[in-house]
């Protein structure tokens, strides 16, 4: 039977409390979420030989998560990827994003949704244990039109499938482009042994300077 519980993981920027929960399938597969940013804390499967492992990378406490570090596991927006010198133009109006890498807006600027605590609310059915998290944007918020309302949910059933699903409601026109940041850890030393295939049916294109975007 699907599981859920939570517990406090510590205070964000000294002030807002922060939770981790807990999902656990019933069946061997575990994951661990933080409201700060939504983050991936953990993903424990067991092996072939039934031996449980954890299959992501993860930090050790909160202070880590709030630190500069490169994203891990966290949800990022309002615009994952870089947004080409920080700017981008919108029904002929221009709208300009705080730069936080080398010059260009990345993952939302630098308080995008990964630094942000989280509004949870948990539930579970004989068949999987669910996680919704919730956030307000509000207009104008790192530069970007319109109020956006966004929801992440985390499910996992009991084969062991953790799925994450985004959906995101605005006032006005805008742009969004939402994502996990997890690192997989699969226990090589490197990535080059591994194969990975997106089920997608098209892709954002990137110019060749610096992979960047250009809105």
């Amino acid at each position: 039977m699907p599981t859920v519980h939570r517990k406090p993981f510590g205070r964000a920027h000294g002030q807002s409390e922060t939770d981790l929960w807990t999902l656990d399938s019933g069946t061997g597969v575990r994951a661990e979420i933080l409201t700060y940013g939504g983050v991936l804390h953990s993903l424990t499967v067991p092996d072939t030989a039934g031996e449980p492992g954890p299959v992501v990378r993860s930090l050790p406490a909160l202070d880590d998560y709030t630190d500069k570090n490169p994203y891990f596991g966290a949800i990022v927006g309002r615009y994952a990827n870089r947004i080409a010198h920080g700017r981008f133009t919108l029904d002929g109006t221009t709208h300009h994003i705080p730069a936080n890498d080398r010059g260009h807006a990345l993952h939302g600027g630098p308080d995008g949704f990964h630094t942000k605590i989280w509004q949870a609310e948990a539930d579970r059915t004989d068949s999987a244990a669910v996680l919704r998290l919730t956030l307000h944007s509000p207009d104008g918020d790192m530069g970007f039109p319109g109020a956006l309302d966004v929801t992440a949910t985390y499910t996992l059933d009991t084969a062991g499938t953790l799925s994450v699903d985004y959906t995101a409601a605005t006032d006005r026109p805008t742009v969004v482009n939402l994502t996990n940041h997890a690192y997989l850890n699969l226990g090589d030393d490197d990535i080059l042994g591994h194969t990975l295939q997106v089920d997608a049916d098209a892709y954002l294109p990137v110019d060749l300077e610096l992979s960047l975007i250009h809105l």
